[in-house]
C-alpha cells in the first residue's frame, strides 16, 4: 500500500525548545491513525508540524512524497488547502452562520459559482443533520453541531487527509452518531486516511487501524486494535488503567 505520509527522523522545536527528535512513523493511504499519550508527550506538535506551522529542524516529512521542508510560502499554502485540520477549538467564524461558515473556504479557494457552493453546502447539511440550524450562529448551537459544522468545512474539499486533533473530548458520543457514520462512509474510500490526536483512544477503535502512543516526546508504543486492547506494554497498560504505577511519573 502506498504511504500518504512519512515522518522522517524528524526533529523540531517548539518555541525554542527541542521537543521532538528523530521521530519516524508513515501513515499509509486509506489508514486510520489514532495518536494518544499524556498531554504535552509531543503528540500536540503532529498537526501543527503536518499543516507547515512549525518548522522542521532536521528530517524531513513526506506528503504524497512531496518534501514539506522544501516548500516555499505559496506551496505550503496549496498544501494546506489539500489537508482537512479540525481542531479542538473549531474555529467557527463567530458573526457567521452555519452555512456561512462551511462556504467559507468554497468561496476563497474553489472555482465553483455560487449556485454549486449552496446546493453543495446543502448537501453536507443534511448529510449531518445540521440542515435545522443552517441560519444559526456558533453561539446558538450545541456542542455536537459547532463540531459538525467545522467537520463539515474541514472536509469541504474532500481532503486525502483528515486531522482531528482533540475535536471529540467532550463531546456526547450518542450525539455524535451521525459524524461517526459520515467518518465510517469516509473509511470506505481508499484513498482517504484520518490522524487522529485524543486522550481518549478506545472511542475509535471500530475505526482505526493503527494505534500510536506517545510518552517523554517519543513514541512508546504502535500498533493495531487488538494489540491496543491486549498488549502488556507497561507504557500502555498504565495509560489503559489510569493506573498511577508504571514507567510514567507525573508530578
Amino acid at each position: 500500500m502506498d504511504k500518504l505520509l512519512i515522518f522522517d527522523n524528524v526533529s523540531c522545536n517548539d518555541y525554542g525548545t527541542s521537543a521532538l527528535e528523530n521521530l519516524s512513523f508513515d501513515i499509509e493511504c486509506g489508514e486510520n491513525v489514532v495518536v494518544f499519550g499524556p498531554e504535552h508527550s509531543g503528540e500536540h506538535l503532529l498537526c501543527p508540524l503536518i499543516a507547515g506551522f512549525i518548522d522542521i529542524i532536521r528530517g524531513d516529512i513526506l506528503y504524497n512524497n512531496v518534501s514539506l521542508k522544501n516548500m516555499d510560502y505559496t506551496d505550503r499554502l496549496k498544501h494546506k488547502q489539500k489537508i482537512g485540520y479540525l481542531h479542538h477549538t473549531y474555529g467557527l467564524i463567530s458573526n457567521m452562520s452555519v452555512e456561512q461558515n462551511i462556504s467559507l473556504p468554497l468561496q476563497y479557494h474553489s472555482k465553483m459559482s455560487r449556485a454549486e457552493i449552496t446546493e453543495y453546502v446543502n448537501h453536507l447539511m443534511v448529510k449531518l443533520n445540521l440542515e435545522k440550524c443552517k441560519n444559526l450562529r456558533p453561539f446558538n448551537l450545541s456542542r455536537a453541531e459547532i463540531l459538525k459544522t467545522a467537520y463539515a468545512r474541514a472536509t469541504v474539499f474532500d481532503p486525502d487527509l483528515l486531522m482531528i486533533e482533540h475535536a471529540f473530548e467532550g463531546q456526547s458520543l450518542i450525539q455524535l452518531l451521525t459524524l461517526f457514520d459520515v467518518l465510517r462512509e469516509r473509511e470506505k474510500q481508499k484513498e482517504k486516511s484520518i490522524l487522529f490526536i485524543t486522550f481518549e483512544p478506545q472511542n475509535f477503535i471500530r475505526i482505526a487501524h493503527k494505534f500510536i502512543m506517545f510518552f517523554g516526546n517519543e513514541i512508546v508504543f504502535s500498533g493495531g486494535p487488538d494489540e491496543f486492547l491486549n498488549s502488556d506494554n507497561p507504557y500502555l497498560w498504565q495509560y489503559r488503567n489510569m493506573s498511577q504505577e508504571g514507567p510514567m511519573l507525573f508530578p
